[in-house]
């Protein structure tokens, strides 16, 4: 109920969403569509047909023009553009930096001139704690970023901090924990597990003892939602994750579960990515629940299912010999 009123909010407000055909800006565009009086968004690649009160700019959040014409009468902007693959930016870090962080001052930038107090919420992620100091991790944890992705998130959200003490610009950070869902990349963790799963009995993995917080796609856009629409998340900054640590290994043994799949996994022996969480840790997003009235809805089970319907709907591969329990 608190976010079917929230959403009332948007009625009559003018939102931008960058990385709308991305995994979080794509869910968020569903979301909001039919909700606001205006939303503009801006896409590297085609994504939905343009509708009444959606305006679709297709270009790269790295081009000034682009950018400027996010800003233009925006009352709102999600900010959700970027590299989000860890080993993209491990490969590639000056590319990392340019999208991630230069884009975001440039974007700052241009809300700083139009004057109007356009209200920023940057999706940053718990990826800028690195491995945790502590077993419960709250906003006020130090940064301490293990690669050039977490590192950029921590840059940007240093600029949306400083921007609005020194020129008085609203921004709102959010840190969602490790994002998953239909639509994401099979270069992501997740979905490269359920690829291979619906593939072969057979999987390859470069790490079993890993954890991570896994945070369902939808919840985090309800976390954005009512972010826009709270007077009190105004330059604050949230966690928002599940809750609920879980370990690389046991994310495969509940898709083998769901497909009803007896998957064997073999290792990957060249790969290695520094610097990963061996022990449990707890993503606390107690504030977030407090000030903004959110809590993670979906289980981790409850967010593969989906999942893997979706993944496997759009590889024509859904039978009766592959069933989702």
């Amino acid at each position: 109920m608190e976010l079917a009123q929230k959403s009332k909010f948007y009625k009559d407000k003018a939102v931008s969403i960058t990385g709308s055909s991305g995994l979080l800006g794509s869910h968020l565009l569903n979301a909001l569509s039919g909700q606001c009086k205006e939303i503009r968004v801006l896409a590297r690649k085609p994504i939905v047909q343009s509708e009444d009160g959606i305006q679709i700019i297709q270009g790269d959040i790295r081009n000034k023009a682009d950018v400027e014409n996010i800003v233009k009468n925006a009352d709102i902007i999600f900010h959700l553009a970027g590299v989000v693959n860890v080993d993209a930016s491990i490969n590639d870090p000056v590319t990392t930096l340019d999208t991630n962080v230069i884009s975001t001052i440039k974007l700052l930038e241009f809300i700083r001139k139009s004057g109007k107090k356009t209200h920023l919420v940057f999706s940053s992620s718990t990826a800028v704690y690195g491995v945790p100091m502590f077993e419960r991790v709250t906003e006020d944890h130090p940064f301490a970023p293990s690669n050039p992705y977490s590192a950029s998130k921590a840059a940007a959200e240093v600029l949306c901090q400083a921007y609005s003490k020194t020129y008085g610009i609203p921004t709102t950070i959010l840190r969602p924990s490790t994002l998953y869902g239909p639509r994401q990349r099979t270069t992501q963790f997740i979905p490269s597990v359920i690829s291979q799963c619906l593939a072969s009995d057979t999987i390859r993995l470069g790490s079993l003892d890993v954890y991570r917080d896994f945070s369902y796609v939808k919840d985090v856009v309800s976390a954005l939602v009512l972010t826009g629409a709270t007077t009190k998340a105004v330059n604050q900054i949230f966690n928002i994750a599940s809750g609920t640590p879980t370990k690389i290994a046991d994310v495969v043994t509940i898709v083998s579960q769901i497909l009803q799949k007896n998957i064997k996994i073999e290792m990957n022996a060249g790969f290695h990515r520094p610097a990963e969480e061996s022990k449990p840790f707890i993503i606390d997003s107690s504030k977030a629940h407090k000030v903004l009235g959110w809590k993670a809805q979906y289980t981790l089970t409850a967010g593969l299912k989906e999942t893997i319907k979706w993944f496997a709907s759009k590889r024509n591969i859904l039978s009766p010999k592959i069933k989702v329990t």
